[in-house]
């Protein structure tokens, strides 16, 4: 099944939003690291990932991106605003239970080629919840 969407948060509520992940290298920008933490701890791992506004190869203007980088941000800011659990399927099609890193959301603008549209991106933190 063709999926418009690399990792799939949903909330409590039922609510989903789906992201595309960046490509880093040729791979997606994602990461999960097992930590071994010594109780009380709920934290079972870290999970880092990259969000592209880019869509699949296909070009888009700049200001269509931009648009895209809006709405991903204003998505992710609800997220990080919940409060009930987040239910992250994540690009191995894994579940997650996740809380969102309340430190913040690094943006950044990518510039592959001279006189090409810059690719924008968002790196986030998760942390994996037993």
């Amino acid at each position: 099944m063709m999926r418009a969407y690399d990792v799939l948060f949903e909330i409590a509520d039922g609510t989903k939003y789906g992201f595309v992940l960046a490509s880093d290298n040729g791979k997606k920008a994602w990461e999960v690291t097992r930590l071994f933490k010594s109780p009380p701890t709920l934290i079972k791992q870290s999970i880092q990932m990259t969000i592209t506004a880019s869509e699949d190869d296909i070009t888009a203007s700049g200001a269509r991106q931009l648009k895209r980088m809006s709405a991903i941000l204003s998505d992710l800011e609800v997220l990080m605003t919940e409060n009930d659990d987040i239910t992250l399927t994540g690009l191995d099609n894994e579940k997650y239970l996740v809380l969102l890193d309340k430190n913040g959301l690094k943006t950044q603008t990518l510039i592959h080629e001279k006189n090409k549209e810059p690719e924008y991106q968002v790196s986030l933190l998760c942390w994996g919840l037993y």
